[in-house]
Order: C-alpha cells, then structure tokens, then sequence
C-alpha cells in the first residue's frame, strides 16, 4: 500500500472524509467480501464466456472492490462504481496505479443517490444487472434508504429477471441504530414501497447476526 501509506496521501482521503476504515486500512481488507458465497457466485457469473451483465458497487470509495474483479479475470469495460466523494474515486486510481485507460476500462462515477438534480448518475439507467452496496444502506435512515433503493432500481436492467442488489449493514448498538439497521420484516416492508412507488415487485433475503452491543446483516434483494 505505498500510495496511501504516505503521510500526506492517507491526511488527503482523511480530508475528503474521516471515516474510521481509512485511518485503519480497513477498506483494504476484502477477507469478508471474498468469504461470501453470494459475492463468489456473482463473480463466477461475470467471468462466464458468454456474459454480458454489468456490475455496480454504490459507494465504491476507492474501487477496490471493482479492482478485485478485474484482479479475479472479469472484464473490466462490465464494471462500474459510484460513491459521492470525487476524491475517493481519483485516490483509487493512485493506489491501484491504473489511471490509464489501457489498464482499465472500468467506469466511476461521482454522485448524490439521494438528489434528483444529480443527472450524472443517470447515466447508469437501465444499464446494470447487479448492484453491490456494501455498508451503504445503514449511513441513512429509512426514509433516505428508500429514496436511494428506488434510485437503484432506475439503474437495473428492466429486461432481466435475474437482477440483483445485495450488500451488508450493520454496526454497533449505539443509540438510534435501530433507525439505521432495519430487521426481516421492516426490509421487506421498505422494498414493498419501493416497488409501489416503481411499478415493480421485490423479493428480500436476509441474515442477521446480533450481540449485545453489535449487529450484523447480509441482505439481497431479487425481482418476485
């Protein structure tokens, strides 16, 4: 990690936003996202000769994720990332060195789920078949969760029936979590809206782990 591990490169992303992850490497560790059997058989599915669908990782930082793909053999013209700090997505092309476009042909894109006048975004419509959003949904309470869910559902291909969004959230039990971590039922209940509210009908899987004071969840998100 010789990028970020210069002083004034790691006081730079920490400028763009203190999240804890960034002063720990945190982001760096892909052990979990590599561990989950949903996230291998995503990959698997992109790397099949004959595939075409396209991949999406909301608040993508600094792409690493995107960058593991690519490391994994899916081609990269298939990936996309978005996150709202500009910053991120330029210090990600300095630590993983491939700002060249002969290195990579991944797309990224900064931008604001939850406002409507962010027309870049819309450049992602109707073009994506999987979405990742890794501790994305819980930074919001449910209101703006659902206003980012029904954006997500603008970016999904309307033709296939095997999209899919899916992710993690979760925390420590401080007060309020609840606002943020939504259970079983309450997740179901947000995505009924958002297909009321998009003329489309969802289907939610969701595994959660709790202890006293922290809580985890593995969720996706399919078409019914």
């Amino acid at each position: 990690m010789p990028i970020l591990s210069t002083p004034q490169k790691r006081e730079k992303a920490w400028s763009i936003f203190p999240y804890g992850c960034i002063g720990s490497f945190g982001f760096l560790n892909l052990q979990p996202t590599l561990e989950s059997s949903l996230f291998q058989t995503i990959a698997a599915r992109f790397r099949a000769p004959d595939s075409t669908e396209t991949f999406l990782d909301i608040g993508c930082a600094f792409g690493q994720v995107i960058r593991q793909l690519i490391y994994d053999g899916v081609p990269s013209e298939r990936l996309y990332g978005t996150d709202l700090q500009a910053g991120f997505l330029d210090l990600g092309y300095d630590l993983f060195r491939d700002r060249d476009p002969g290195k990579s042909k991944a797309t990224y894109i900064a931008g604001d789920m939850l406002k409507e006048e962010e027309t870049e975004l819309d450049k992602l419509n109707g073009k994506i078949d999987v979405i990742y959003a890794q501790y994305f949904f819980h930074l919001f309470e449910r209101d703006d969760q659902v206003k980012a869910a029904k954006r997500m559902v603008r970016f999904l291909r309307p033709g296939n029936r095997d999209v899919l969004i899916f992710g993690r959230n979760g925390g420590l039990k401080i007060e309020g979590w609840e606002k943020y971590v939504l259970g079983a039922e309450t997740w179901q209940k947000m995505w009924n809206e958002v297909g009321e509210a998009t003329g489309t009908s969802w289907r939610t899987e969701l595994d959660l782990e709790s202890g006293d004071d922290w809580i985890k969840v593995r969720f996706a998100v399919r078409r019914a």
